[in-house]
């Protein structure tokens, strides 16, 4: 039997992944080796959407710190983008040309906030 841990790489930080990340020390004690993958080290809700572009909440209000979650897990997080996956070989390819080896890939990229579009908020005084 060997004792290499198991890759298990999660692509994005949508809400099932979110939902993973709670239970990646379990994984790692059971000889996985967790990896996030995500264009950003926030994940932002969308349900809070309409709230930030309304500017009800700042964009701060509506972000889950992924990076920091699945750190605090003894994971690895890989800020980038999969744009190829070979599945025979079970390698991701990144934009930036690295190639990742994974035992198991998962796929949930939740949606993307355009922060550039977003204006920043002018002060407003309270009533």
């Amino acid at each position: 039997m060997s004792n290499k841990r198991k890759r298990l790489v999660l692509v994005g930080g949508g809400h099932a992944h979110l939902y993973s990340l709670k239970y990646a020390d379990q994984l790692r004690d059971s000889g996985a080796e967790v990896m996030l993958i995500s264009l950003d080290r926030f994940h932002y809700y969308s349900g809070m959407g309409p709230g930030m572009l309304s500017r009800i909440y700042q964009p701060e209000e509506a972000r889950f710190a992924i990076q920091a979650l699945v750190e605090s897990t003894r994971g690895q997080f890989r800020m980038g983008k999969v744009t190829w996956v070979d599945g025979d070989s079970r390698t991701l390819f990144l934009e930036d040309g690295e190639r990742l080896p994974y035992d198991l890939v998962s796929f949930n990229v939740g949606s993307q906030v355009p922060m550039n579009l977003i204006p920043v908020p002018k002060p407003r005084p309270f009533p």
